[in-house]
């Protein structure tokens, strides 16, 4: 009961020096109780914003990482591909070369021949 005899007080005393002090003072109570409330939901949202982004960039950190690692893979086996479509392609014209090789060789004998059956035949 004397709360309500103080809170009474107050307000008469309050409306008594001035309406416009008294609404001003709550109203500045609110505005501070306002901003305590927003500033406290601000730092809440910052800090699951900031760990949502943290486990973001660590997402994308391993994700960067397996990809360097199956992209140098797949570099290696081209490479080694690429080695044995070389080796592939010297030997495939060392062979090209011999058979040419060979070629003009029985060529060249079967014109012997033919120049030599002609020289006795006639």
């Amino acid at each position: 009961m004397e709360e309500i005899k103080k809170g009474d007080d107050y307000m008469n005393m309050s409306l008594s020096v001035s309406p416009e002090k008294y609404f001003d003072s709550r109203f500045d109570g609110q505005e501070k109780l306002f901003t305590e409330k927003f500033n406290g939901l601000k730092t809440q949202f910052d800090e699951r914003f900031n760990s949502l982004e943290n486990k973001f960039d660590e997402r994308i950190n391993s994700l960067e990482i397996k990809f360097d690692a199956r992209l140098s893979n797949a570099e290696t086996r081209i490479d080694i591909l690429d080695t044995k479509i070389d080796a592939m392609d010297k030997r495939l014209k060392w062979s090209t070369n011999l058979t040419f090789g060979v070629l003009g060789l029985l060529v060249a004998m079967v014109g012997t021949l033919l120049a030599m059956t002609a020289i006795h035949h006639f």
